[in-house]
């Protein structure tokens, strides 16, 4: 018995043949996975706050706009830049900004030709000089958060919805808005869409991509 007791090998306990976790590397584990989701978390709820500010941004600017254009008795027009183009999707820059005409009263213009793609224009074309860049309301061109884009631009009158370029919604001292359809996309089903009141200036936000079509049944 003892000669057999001597030749039996007691091996230690090594991680190669232990089998499961032990409770530290659990709690290890699970430490590390609560940090991560609390980072994620914190940028995702960070996000969403700063898209929701943005988006409630412009149904307080809308009404400023309309009050401006009022008392000031000038066009304000609200300019919403989609990108050239000429450049790939991912390399479009998306921005919008306020100008106001250079003349007193309502500036009229060829309004189909404005709201047009880049692409309408010759290169070499001089921009319009009726309205310039104010800066009393939106300081500066305003970029859009990464990820959040402007997908189309819809104004009644006006045959299809816009997707690339430039459009212009106006502002008249009589205090008429344009009736626009907006369309802000950030991804992972989150979109919206903000509809402009032509006598109010109030703007309607709703979730998801709306047509023209389904916000008149709203």
């Amino acid at each position: 018995m003892k000669a057999a007791l001597e030749k039996m090998q007691i091996f230690p306990l090594t991680r190669s043949n232990q089998k499961g976790l032990t409770l530290i590397e659990i709690m290890i584990v699970v430490a590390i996975l609560a940090m991560a989701m609390s980072l994620f978390v914190g940028r995702f709820t960070n996000n969403s706050r700063e898209l929701r500010s943005m988006v409630y941004g412009f149904k307080n600017l809308s009404r400023q706009i309309q009050y401006t254009a009022k008392l000031k008795n000038s066009t304000y027009r609200l300019v919403v830049d989609m990108g050239d183009e000429r450049a790939r999707a991912e390399d479009r820059v998306y921005q919008y900004w306020l100008e106001v005409s250079t003349k007193k009263g309502l500036i009229t213009s060829d309004r189909q030709e404005e709201n047009e793609s880049p692409s309408a224009f010759e290169d070499d074309e001089p921009p319009p000089k009726d309205f310039v860049i104010d800066k009393k309301l939106v300081k500066e061109k305003r970029e859009l958060p990464d990820g959040v884009k402007f997908s189309g631009v819809y104004i009644k009158g006006f045959e299809d919805t816009v997707r690339v370029g430039k459009v212009y919604i106006y502002f008249t001292p009589q205090g008429l808005v344009d009736e626009a359809v907006i369309y802000i996309d950030a991804g992972e089903k989150r979109q919206w869409t903000l509809a402009t009141h032509p006598l109010t200036g109030r703007i309607d936000i709703f979730s998801g991509e709306l047509s023209p079509k389904e916000l008149s049944q709203q």
